[in-house]
């Protein structure tokens, strides 16, 4: 059994039971010498010692015992004792992941739709990773995933360690603006990739430490618009220490809405191939996306590819004595709760009518 912390108030209350008790004894002690002088005057016909002390006599003691027996059982419920059951053994499936996403001044550009709406490239992509992230909550694989976030413009930083809460993540996501001011504009994809690959490796080196048996499954997705024009790690060296360290990459490559200019089509086709050629180099995927839908689509199928199955665990269940039955040793018990209503409400009718006081009739 476990105990919920139950407060100072709570204890101190709970000694107080057996000073009721006292208190309640003694009342029904002078209850029964009224009883005893009404018998004796209000019949002359029959000796105090005609016969011995009757059944209410005897069992005075009854309502103040069941009265303090709801009481204790009240406080005792407000402790929260509970334990638990294990239920059924289920695949327990995780994946350790990076979000590494642009922020540079492009990702400024509105010309996706969102909810029929304009919006810029940064909005988009932190709809669709807000999505991805906590997923369906249905879904108790999710809750297994270690998610870490990055940024980067011309530098890199990391936004949020991986972690196991996901809502922590989301809100660091929400609060990332884009980079408008040129010292800060810039794309230094390499220096993030071998930021959030360190990342990883620090992270299955502490479950090593802690001799925690998980073969950990590391991912990279990375979110850009632009081209590697910054930081002093090459896109080219982040992807072999990738490859080194057995961390795959999955590169997002955003795409304006239109282009209208052959120049810029070749640029885009061209910077499309390297990014293709960085995700295949690490057993990853490259996903062009043009629009606000096609990015959900494509943070979905991520989503579907990155599911590790990491063992079998019990899935458990807190149990709680309150509002449930609950055993002590080999005797079942009804719950805390019922016992204390069914105690008080008996302790009330005895008082009103079987051990209602001879001067009140």
């Amino acid at each position: 059994m476990t105990w919920q912390h139950a407060g100072t108030a709570v204890v101190l209350a709970l000694l107080l039971v057996p000073l009721w008790l006292w208190a309640a004894v003694a009342s029904f002690q002078r209850q029964r010498v009224a009883m005893n002088c009404e018998h004796l005057f209000g019949h002359q016909r029959h000796r105090p010692d005609d016969g011995g002390r009757s059944w209410r006599q005897l069992t005075f003691w009854l309502p103040g015992t069941l009265r303090c027996l709801g009481l204790a059982c009240l406080l005792v419920a407000v402790a929260g004792p509970h334990d638990w059951y294990d239920i059924e053994l289920v695949d327990a499936q995780g994946v350790a992941i990076e979000l590494v996403i642009d922020r540079s001044g492009s990702m400024m550009n509105d010309d996706y739709v969102l909810d029929d709406r304009r919006v810029t490239r940064l909005d988009a992509v932190t709809d669709a990773a807000s999505r991805f992230i906590l997923s369906d909550p249905s879904r108790s694989a999710r809750a297994h995933d270690t998610i870490g976030l990055i940024m980067f413009a011309r530098y890199a930083d990391r936004v949020c360690v991986p972690t196991l809460d996901h809502e922590q993540v989301v809100a660091r996501l929400d609060r990332i603006d884009a980079a408008v001011d040129y010292r800060e504009d810039g794309t230094a994809i390499g220096e993030a990739l071998a930021l959030a690959v360190a990342d990883l490796e620090s992270l299955q080196e502490s479950l090593q430490e802690k001799r925690v048996e998980r073969d950990l499954s590391r991912v990279v997705v990375l979110l850009t618009d632009g081209q590697n024009n910054a930081g002093e790690i090459s896109r080219e060296e982040a992807t072999a220490l990738a490859v080194q360290l057995d961390v795959k990459i999955h590169v997002i490559g955003l795409e304006p809405a239109s282009l209208r200019s052959e120049p810029a089509r070749q640029r885009v086709r061209s910077e499309r191939t390297k990014l293709a050629a960085m995700a295949d180099a690490t057993g990853g995927v490259f996903f062009p996306v043009g629009n606000a839908e096609g990015l959900q689509e494509v943070y979905a199928a991520i989503d579907r590819l990155e599911r590790t199955n990491v063992g079998q665990q019990p899935h458990r269940v807190r149990h709680h004595w309150s509002v449930s039955w609950f055993r002590i040793g080999s005797v079942a018990y009804p719950p805390l709760l019922g016992i204390a209503f069914a105690s008080l409400v008996l302790a009330s009718l005895l008082r009103r009518s079987l051990y209602l006081s001879p001067r009140a009739t």
